[in-house]
């Protein structure tokens, strides 16, 4: 394989939200020393609303984002086909119109699972979209479960279950 860096010039400028995540921080540093390897220059503007991922659209040229399609596939992929932050960013207000009118064309076919999963192949082939890490969690119930802890905000914590021990 070659394994050359390419020589290039130019500028690109990336936003993306403030990273809480030290494993999100060091993949986004580790992308931008990437990108920088090859000579090009690269300009960060910190992303002010996570929730307005279009306010940035005129200004810079990539988004960098941690996007989840949450289980079940089906929903999922329905929600955030409609709902993504990527989406909102590469698709100006016309271009995400016509993007829901497909979706909603998906969900009314005889084939609705196999629609959505062409509109998401369509974007990864047009490289609009660059998923850099894919990865899936097997989610599974046992009835060697017997309970989850509830913390004293009321909520749930996964990861304190009660387990019974298998050895009789």
């Amino acid at each position: 394989p070659n394994n050359q860096i390419p020589a290039l010039k130019g500028t690109v400028v990336l936003t993306r939200p403030k990273m809480t995540i030290p494993l999100l921080q060091d993949m986004a540093d580790w992308l931008e020393n990437t990108i920088a390897k090859t000579g090009v220059m690269i300009e960060v503007i910190e992303l002010p609303n996570i929730s307005d991922p279009s306010s940035m659209s005129e200004s810079a040229d990539l988004l960098f984002i941690e996007e989840i399609i949450e289980q079940p596939k089906e929903y999922g992929l329905y929600d955030w086909l409609l709902a993504s932050s990527g989406l909102r960013f590469i698709f100006n207000r016309a271009e995400m119109k016509a993007h829901c009118e497909k979706v909603r064309s998906a969900v009314g076919s005889d084939s609705p699972i196999d629609e959505l999963r062409q509109i998401e192949q369509s974007l990864y082939q047009q490289k609009l979209l660059c998923p850099l890490f894919h990865g899936k969690e097997k989610v599974s119930n046992s009835v060697e479960v017997h309970g989850v802890e509830i913390n004293q905000t009321g909520y749930s914590d996964f990861y304190k279950l009660w387990i019974s021990s298998s050895e009789k």
